[in-house]
């Protein structure tokens, strides 16, 4: 089984995300939950879960600290973004993160979350692209 860790202060939106699948039939489980990035932290270090599925803004931790957190101890995370935002600057930093897919609270359906499982089987994160000296570019 391949857990799935949801994050989301909000307990409707956990409730969605769990009851809009059969994660068990499709092979994922458990289904652990947190409130805010700090509680998800620990799931984190404890189950090293093989999808995270977390909001942005929440109490105490928000979503971008605590995937800066995991990027810490496992740089390849398969994580996902469900935000009610749909601003840029959000979108903009969680790609700058390295998240799979970003998530609209209001748009997920049993489709959108079957296919961010099938993204997260193909998921292979990208390696930083090699640091290059600022005259190697003016080079001829």
């Amino acid at each position: 089984m391949r857990p799935v860790l949801i994050v989301d202060d909000e307990i409707p939106s956990r409730e969605l995300i769990k009851m809009s699948l059969d994660w068990l039939a499709l092979g994922y489980g458990p289904l652990l939950e947190a409130r805010n990035g700090q509680e998800a932290l620990a799931l984190f270090k404890e189950h090293r879960p093989y999808l995270v599925i977390t909001d942005i803004q929440m109490p105490v931790m928000d979503g971008l600290e605590f995937i800066r957190a995991i990027r810490g101890f496992d740089p390849a995370a398969r994580v996902a973004i469900l935000s009610c935002h749909e601003s840029f600057s959000y979108a903009k930093e969680a790609l700058r993160l390295g998240v799979m897919d970003y998530l609209i609270k209001d748009q997920v359906t049993s489709d959108s979350l079957v296919n961010l499982l099938s993204v997260a089987e193909r998921w292979r994160p990208q390696a930083e692209p090699p640091a290059q000296e600022p005259t190697a570019l003016w080079q001829a």
